[in-house]
């Protein structure tokens, strides 16, 4: 049996690098994908360092091999395989959820090797949906995995996940040119989300954050109407009565939503997008501000339909990959990467797997 190196969370709070991961071996409808790069989640990746994940979430039991944003080049098919071929990239690579060798996989992005599968080609031969490798009818966004084209930078693919799950959800909440939103947190994906509420022509956006640096970044790159240093004021104090159509939760905290939904207009919408950790699933819904509505958004929802139209806005010029990382680290220096994020000096960290 070939094995590979990988990323791999022991028990909560210990990461390590490992070299005895089976390595995939592609079936019929298969293709065997080599990882380049994988893009650190601040939030998902976290909680699954720190053991806050829940099992319900996708959390595989320990030792489990980390990592949801990959991006690769396909090295090897199966035989049944039509579309796809050598050299096609991807991003989102799997691995199954039982890795071998007593591993699983959480998701298994930072591996050297993961798996794609020609579903059109099994749709083709007659194969029904439920047998399809890598789907989970409990948790479908991570059953997926999207090809790009060959000049979108593979570093920079790192992030393309992230992006699309953030226009996918400003579309989800409802974002347009009539609504206001308030926005909790300015890391990649808060500020992801504003820069795409922007370009949906939303009348105002306003960003909170504790770290005057991402605030800034929010000002320079998604261009929103407002920031707000919740280091020196609270919300309630810097909002002195304002109201929105829209508060999301980047953050994932059940405190957000509650304080949030004290800003929404009636029968406006408060956005859990942020991904709530396994000690902080309930709240006293009665404190919810009356004739509002709570949005759960923690999983992404229609994030490789918003895909295709982000690899568009790069290639126009009007978005740029660059502007959502801050570093890029080598796989073997993977708590540098931890560190970076923990102590938050990075936007987000693109995690180098293999030349």
């Amino acid at each position: 049996m070939e094995t590979m190196k990988g990323v791999v969370v022991t028990a909560p709070g210990q990461v390590c690098i490992r070299d005895d991961i089976p390595k995939p071996v592609c079936g019929d409808y298969e293709a065997l994908v080599h990882v380049k790069y994988c893009g650190f989640c601040n939030g998902t990746d976290l909680h699954i360092i720190d053991g806050t994940m829940t099992k319900e979430a996708g959390l595989g039991e320990y030792p489990t091999v980390l990592g949801h944003e990959s991006s690769g080049v396909v090295v090897e098919v199966g035989k049944k395989v039509r579309n796809i071929k050598i050299g096609d990239h991807y991003v989102h690579i799997n691995l199954y959820p039982e890795v071998g060798g007593g591993y699983t996989r959480t998701y298994g992005g930072m591996a050297d090797y993961g798996l794609v599968a020609d579903y059109e080609a099994m749709r083709e031969d007659g194969i029904p949906e439920e047998e399809f490798p890598f789907l989970n009818p409990q948790l479908p966004h991570y059953g997926k995995f999207g090809k790009i084209p060959e000049d979108i930078d593979l570093e920079g693919a790192g992030a393309l996940l992230s992006m699309s799950e953030c226009l996918s959800a400003a579309k989800n909440v409802g974002v347009d040119e009539t609504k206001k939103v308030l926005i909790y947190g300015a890391g990649p994906m808060g500020l992801g989300v504003a820069l795409y509420c922007k370009a949906l022509g939303a009348k105002k956006v306003v960003v909170g954050d504790l770290q005057p640096g991402r605030l800034e970044l929010a000002k320079k790159i998604a261009k929103v109407d407002q920031v707000v240093d919740l280091s020196k004021a609270t919300m309630k104090e810097a909002l002195n009565g304002e109201l929105f159509d829209i508060v999301m939760d980047i953050v994932g905290l059940t405190s957000i939503l509650l304080e949030g939904s004290q800003f929404l207009l009636p029968f406006g919408r408060v956005c859990s997008m942020g991904v709530l950790r396994s000690n902080d699933l309930q709240m006293n819904i009665q404190a919810l501000k009356n004739n509002t509505m709570l949005q759960m958004l923690n999983l992404p929802y229609q994030e490789y339909k918003a895909m295709d139209e982000n690899v568009e806005l790069i290639r126009a010029g009007k978005i740029s990959m660059k502007d959502f990382y801050s570093h890029v680290v080598d796989r073997e220096n993977i708590q540098e990467a931890i560190d970076l994020v923990r102590r938050k000096e990075a936007l987000k960290v693109i995690i180098k797997v293999n030349d």
